[in-house]
């Protein structure tokens, strides 16, 4: 009975958690004022479902925000469950380029403090994050961002639009 619960629930989760996302206005393709970038602590955050397998819980989140010295940030955070590999930030290359086809940034991540979130049934999500400057700044226009992950060759892409 338990094996059956457990399949109903993460065969729900997955058909769900793309829609789920974009209900609590997370969207992969985000749109936004340049001024929300330095208004709120989060910034302007773009979602990209990283899945590989069934589970269809994995995903990045991608923000554009100011540091705390007035840095520009591409800060990213990956969700995913524990034993995967691609957790580790420092698997990572992000290239962030502008709508005229300028690269702005273009590095492996930087390495993150993981800590674990929900754990169903022995399985459990785990966030770590990488904050990455931008040289050049935020400014307006569009940003399309391209994760590649070295575990496995998978790119995942996003993009943020600062108005």
């Amino acid at each position: 009975m338990k094996a059956v619960v457990l399949v109903s629930m993460l065969i729900f989760g997955s058909a769900c958690a793309g829609a789920m996302r974009s209900i609590a206005g997370q969207h992969q393709d985000e749109k936004a004022p340049l001024a929300r970038v330095n208004a709120t602590e989060e910034g302007v955050c773009a979602y990209v479902d990283s899945s590989t397998s069934w589970n269809g819980h994995d995903y990045i989140k991608a923000c554009a925000r100011q540091g705390k010295n007035g840095d520009a940030l591409l800060f990213t955070e990956f969700f995913c469950n524990t034993e995967d590999r691609r957790l580790d930030p420092t698997t990572w290359r992000v290239v962030v380029t502008r709508a005229d086809g300028t690269v702005v940034l273009d590095r492996g991540l930087q390495p993150g403090q993981p800590y674990r979130g929900i754990c169903m049934y022995g399985v459990c999500h785990t966030h770590t994050a990488s904050a990455d400057a931008l040289p050049a700044g935020w400014a307006t226009g569009h940003y399309q961002l391209r994760y590649t992950s070295a575990v496995d060759g998978k790119s995942f892409d996003a993009s943020i639009t600062l108005e």
